[in-house]
Formats: structure tokens, C-alpha cells, sequence
């Protein structure tokens, strides 16, 4: 797209000249078109300012259509590098700073991407060497106690001696990294982090700090994971007392179903747990009785001939019973014989 936009202006720049009523020999418009193309705009403008033969007019013109290419590649060149940014292409981003800078040497507009640029580029490369340090520290207790273990099997073997000093001296360079982090983690509040970079502290070497901190924060989590654990404790108790509330509510209503219910939705622990098994079979039979009493009332019905009665009663028995294969084949029977009755009466 800017491409197309220097051809343009190109090509207003040799419209513009080429009508221009007597520009000199020393005025050459393609050369001119040429600059703008190359994108090295400074010298075009300064070209122009020392081009003799050029009326007033078309030099203001000239010098807005610079502007505006200018102004294009600015903007196409920001989103260029701005996105390259994103993918962490830092290189390539760089690149594409430097061609604009070299462009635009006066820009401010680029001048103030570029320095936002080489800040986060930095911020990037420190969060990358902190990694770095930090891999290293999770693997060099280890490498440490590996090495010390070679070097009791030869105490003469100075290759390894000399390794494993310099693994320590490592050790205490990345304790001495490490300790700022811990404290700043553990001003921050964040613990469980500062938790996790004391004990590297301590694998790698001793720390009267990562002790103290270490001592402050393992009784401070003990006493949050209590607290927790009684709150937790609280409201399961608040769960279950609701839960007793709504089964007797239905009770005294008489709404077994719901009743039944609540109960389900009981854990099968608790400090009731001996009185819930008791209701769960003190409800069953007085369902079983409201069942059983159900399906004789429908009988009675069904034998007076008050199909509509019986097969009330009887559905209603089956919602106390869904899987009683004796309630479903009543209610069919009843149905289909009062769909044939109801057929031969019209």
C-alpha cells in the first residue's frame, strides 16, 4: 500500500514539474521522484528548498505530498514493527527502527517508539536471564552433591576439586541473585513465591533471612490453612443445617418427595450422620405406607368403575414407586379400557 502511495506522489511530483512554466535544466523531476521512492525524504526537502525555477505554489505543494509519504511510511513502518514486537521478533523489529531512524532521523514520532522499543526489548532479555538463573538454581544442588560425592571417591583428582569449587562460588553468586526476589515476593505478600525462592536459598547455601522468612511464612500458611479449613467446616454446617430446615419443612407438609430429597442431598458423613440414616428409614416407610395406601384407594376406584379416580391414585402411588412394574400395567390397563369405553359410548 505505501508502495503505491510513493508511486503517486512520483507521479505528481513529474505532473507537477513537467506544468511548471519554465523549471531550469538543473530541476530534474525523476531524480527528484527518485528520492521519495528510496524513502530518504530529508534530502528530497532539501532539495526542493534549493531548487531554482519552482514557483511558490508548487514548491508548498511538493513539500505536502512529502509530508504525507512521509507521514504514510511512518505508519506503515510502526505497524510493521509494532507487530513484529508482539511475536518477540525483536531483531526484525529493530531492523525496521533503524531503517525508519536512518530515514527519519528528526522524527519524533519514531523516536519515542523506538525508545519504548528498546525498553521492553531489555525488560524481555532480564525476564529471560532471571529464567535462566533460576533453571540453574533448581539443577545445581544436585550437580553439587554429585561433584562433592566424586571428589570423596579422589581427594587428589583436582579436576574435580577445582570444579566443584567453582560450582559453589556459582551457588553463592546465585544465592546472593535470589535473595532480593524473596524479599521482594515476600514484602509483595506472595508467599507461597517467596516460599519457593527461600528453599532454593537454602539448597544452594545458608541464609539466616531465608530461614527467618522460611519460619514466618510456613507459620503464617499453617494458620491461613486452618482458617480456611474451619471456614470450610462452617459452611458445610450451615449447608447441612439448611438442608435439615427444608426436610422438615416438607415433612410437616407432608411432601415426602421433597423430603426425600433434602435427604439425598445430605453427605453421608456429618455429626448427624446416625439420626439421617434413621429418617432416610423412617421416610421410606411412611412412603411405602402412602404407596401402598394409594394403590388400594385406586383399586377401590377401579372397581366402581371410577377410572378417572383410580388411575389419579394410582399415578400418584407412582410417584412414590416410578419403577413399580405392577402400578405401571394398572394405569395402562385402566387407560386402554377407558379409551374403549369412551369410544363405543359416542
Amino acid at each position: 500500500m505505501i508502495a503505491r502511495w510513493y508511486g503517486a506522489v512520483a507521479l505528481l511530483l513529474l505532473a507537477g514539474c513537467a506544468s511548471a512554466p519554465s523549471a531550469p535544466e538543473i530541476f530534474d523531476p525523476e531524480s527528484y521522484a527518485q528520492l521519495i521512492e528510496m524513502r530518504q525524504f530529508e534530502q528530497a526537502l532539501s532539495s526542493l528548498s534549493l531548487a531554482a525555477g519552482v514557483d511558490e505554489d508548487l514548491r508548498r505543494q511538493l513539500q505536502q505530498q512529502i509530508d504525507m509519504a512521509a507521514q504514510l511510511y511512518v505508519e506503515d513502518l510502526l505497524n510493521s514493527a509494532q507487530a513484529q514486537q508482539q511475536q518477540e521478533n525483536w531483531y526484525t523489529a529493530g531492523r525496521l527502527y533503524s531503517e525508519g531512524m536512518d530515514a527519519l532521523p528528526g522524527n519524533t514520532t519514531l523516536q519515542q517508539a523506538y525508545a519504548d522499543y528498546v525498553l521492553k526489548k531489555q525488560a524481555y532479555i532480564e525476564s529471560l536471564q532471571q529464567q535462566l538463573k533460576l533453571h540453574r538454581a533448581k539443577l545445581l544442588p544436585t550437580e553439587i552433591d554429585l561433584t562433592r560425592q566424586l571428589s570423596e571417591v579422589d581427594p587428589r583428582d583436582q579436576r574435580v576439586q577445582n570444579k566443584l569449587f567453582d560450582m559453589e562460588r556459582e551457588a553463592g553468586q546465585l544465592v546472593d541473585f535470589m535473595t532480593p526476589l524473596a524479599q521482594q515476593a515476600y514484602d509483595a505478600g506472595d508467599f507461597k513465591l517467596a516460599l519457593q525462592f527461600d528453599q532454593q536459598i537454602l539448597q544452594l547455601g545458608d541464609s539466616p533471612q531465608s530461614r527467618a522468612r522460611l519460619a514466618f511464612i510456613d507459620a503464617k500458611l499453617s494458620r491461613d490453612a486452618q482458617r480456611a479449613e474451619q471456614g470450610r467446616q462452617k459452611a458445610e454446617r450451615k449447608k447441612r443445617e439448611g438442608i435439615w430446615r427444608d426436610y422438615e419443612q416438607a415433612m410437616a407438609g407432608g411432601d415426602y418427595l421433597q423430603a426425600r430429597a433434602a435427604l439425598e442431598r445430605l453427605d453421608s458423613g456429618g455429626p448427624r450422620q446416625l439420626a439421617a440414616q434413621k429418617e432416610r428409614e423412617r421416610l421410606d416407610a411412611l412412603i411405602n405406607d402412602k404407596s401402598v395406601a394409594l394403590i388400594a384407594e385406586g383399586k377401590k376406584f377401579y372397581t366402581r368403575g371410577k377410572l378417572d379416580n383410580a388411575i389419579a391414585a394410582w399415578r400418584m402411588a407412582l410417584r412414590f414407586n416410578p419403577d413399580n412394574p405392577d402400578l405401571l400395567a394398572r394405569i395402562k390397563r385402566a387407560e386402554t379400557f377407558q379409551a374403549n369405553y369412551q369410544r363405543l359410548a359416542r
